[in-house]
């Protein structure tokens, strides 16, 4: 496939893209950031609304890709996480809290927490979430455990230890649960992680295919999500793919954890259930995203386990 071939693709993505997606920053300036180091937050809200609202954020992930050498790193950040709240000032709050007050805020929150800068926000609700993955033709992944997910419409998905091929609905499904997974909160964080890997890899495995479907993804999931990163800067890294990518992508995640208790919070007025900070698994997940960002090779040595039977 030639370069000339794909950007005949990127202007059909372009002139196919009337909705205002993207807020902030220029496209220039997006995609001068998208082929350099770059952390992207996704963002997960508890909502089935056709239009995204500030919600609590159930899904908190730094994800940071540096192009240049092919790494990525995946960082889960449990949504009762106790830190500090922007929105009121020093005051601490739970991160799923955060979201609340705009996908903004929580990103700042993020980065206060790791000392590193977001470059990139993307927030999805539960239905753009299962539109995604079912415009993608579904994906295929990893389970530690065999158990059966009720699904939203009703049906019993077995989730096999293994292999598993989903489709939006029970993705959905999966990524959201806690009870049916071994280490509750940090298992679903996990397997989080894992739904967005499979996702990598699908996206990496067959960028052309991702290309084509842009425009069907952006009109489908229109309303359901919102990201500061341009459509031009979306398509350049899928060419980038294509035109120079030679090896595989060397995706790897990690989570911080800590101990419960219960504690008063900024957003509620009674005292709730928070996740107190582990001050040495938030450094060590801090100097993972300067390595990611700074080029270096991120290995399992490295990169480390926060719980050992992961």
């Amino acid at each position: 496939m030639k370069f000339t071939h794909l950007m005949v693709y990127a202007d059909e993505v372009d002139a196919s893209s009337d909705e205002k997606i993207v807020e902030g920053e220029s496209e220039s300036e997006s995609e001068t950031k998208a082929i350099q180091p770059f952390i992207l937050y996704l963002s997960g809200v508890d909502t089935r609304d056709a239009e995204l609202v500030n919600s609590n954020g159930d899904v908190n992930i730094l994800m940071a890709v540096n192009p240049q050498t092919r790494n990525v790193l995946l960082l889960n950040t449990p949504r009762d996480y106790y830190l500090q709240n922007p929105a009121g000032g020093s005051a601490m709050d739970k991160l799923t809290h955060c979201a609340a007050y705009g996908v903004e805020n929580s990103a700042k929150a993020l980065e206060q927490l790791y000392d590193c800068k977001v470059d990139y926000y993307l927030q999805i609700n539960f239905t753009g979430f299962e539109k995604l993955i079912d415009v993608m033709g579904g994906i295929t992944v990893y389970s530690d455990e065999e158990f059966d997910e009720y699904v939203e419409d009703g049906s019993i998905f077995h989730v096999v230890e293994g292999e598993n091929y989903m489709n939006g609905m029970q993705a959905l499904a999966f990524a959201r649960d806690r009870y049916h997974v071994a280490y509750g909160d940090n298992g679903r964080g996990r397997d989080q992680m894992r739904v967005i890997k499979a996702l990598i890899d699908m996206i990496t495995g067959n960028p052309l295919n991702t290309l084509k479907l842009l425009p069907t993804l952006l009109r489908e999931m229109n309303g359901t999500f919102k990201t500061d990163m341009s459509v031009s800067a979306m398509s350049l890294l899928l060419m980038t793919e294509l035109s120079g990518g030679e090896s595989d992508w060397n995706v790897q995640h990690y989570a911080v954890t800590g101990h419960n208790g219960v504690d008063k919070t900024y957003s509620m007025a009674e005292p709730t259930n928070v996740m107190y900070q582990d001050e040495k698994l938030v450094k060590h997940a801090a100097d993972l995203l300067d390595l990611t960002m700074d080029g270096a090779e991120l290995t399992d040595e490295i990169v480390g386990e926060t719980v050992q039977e992961w």
